[in-house]
């Protein structure tokens, strides 16, 4: 769902968060976020695995609060960045930058009702590696 210029999300954060500090003592944590998609095909649920980066206190609240299987809401912007890796082939990396973030269900009520074996299965895309140049203030 697309709003104010920005993307409103509702998923499962797939994987325990890992709270980093830039050389600067930014906070940031990035994720992927479990997003079901419209049912495809009869009684089949198809899911996209969506990247999104969270910053400062948001960030420190977000790996305090939160953890692999938790329900959350995030609003914010579609980021694009361009980097070329040890080849020197042009690579791109596609991420939500969040500007809000909602908790949904209580850590404890995640522990209690998270299938673990939900998301093993799934596909873990690439993380996003971010340094001082890329922080977007």
């Amino acid at each position: 769902r697309r709003m104010n210029n920005g993307f409103y999300l509702i998923g499962r954060i797939t994987k325990d968060l890992d709270l980093r500090s830039t050389k600067s003592g930014k906070q940031v944590v990035d994720f992927n976020l479990a997003v079901n998609r419209p049912l495809a095909k009869e009684g089949q649920q198809d899911v996209d695995f969506i990247n999104v980066v969270s910053w400062d206190k948001q960030a420190e609240n977000l790996a305090k609060y939160q953890g692999k299987g938790s329900l959350i809401a995030v609003s914010g912007t579609l980021r694009v960045e361009q980097y070329q890796n040890e080849k020197g082939e042009n690579r791109y990396k596609t991420y939500v930058l969040a500007q809000e973030i909602e908790y949904l269900v209580k850590k404890e009520e995640t522990k209690q009702t998270y299938n673990q074996e939900e998301f093993d299965s799934s596909f873990e895309t690439e993380d996003v590696v971010l340094t001082d140049d890329d922080l977007p203030f």
